[in-house]
């Protein structure tokens, strides 16, 4: 089954969508991915939180919506719980600014020859 944009932002299609895999807990999850996909983290998220509640014990379920409530959370964030907290703002400070400096080359070229 293909779903195109168009019927994602429809509500009424979504309704008709959700009304389908209201009872199947990995399709939920699958489409929360694809709501995720298109833009919809938030109805994402409420979705697969429905998928788990439905399927405690699925792995399947457990990783499609891990996959959807990590997303957009920076790499730099996952060591922190296992780091004293002074390693935790190094690590991150060193994350970020590695990542703003693959966006601006030029600029991290300047900042290395000043600093």
């Amino acid at each position: 089954m293909t779903i195109d944009t168009a019927t994602l932002d429809s509500a009424a299609a979504l309704e008709i969508l959700l009304s389908h895999v209201a009872d199947k807990p990995v399709p939920m999850a699958r489409l929360a991915c694809l709501l995720l996909a298109n833009g919809q983290g938030e109805r994402a998220r409420k979705l697969c939180a429905r998928a788990i509640a439905l399927a405690p014990h699925d792995a399947e379920v457990h990783v499609l919506a891990a996959e959807t409530f990590i997303h957009g959370v920076l790499r730099c964030y996952f060591p922190l719980v296992q780091d004293t907290p002074c390693q935790s703002r190094a690590r991150c400070c060193k994350a970020l600014v590695g990542s703003r400096n693959r966006h601006r080359p030029q600029e991290a070229g300047r900042r290395a020859r000043v600093g």
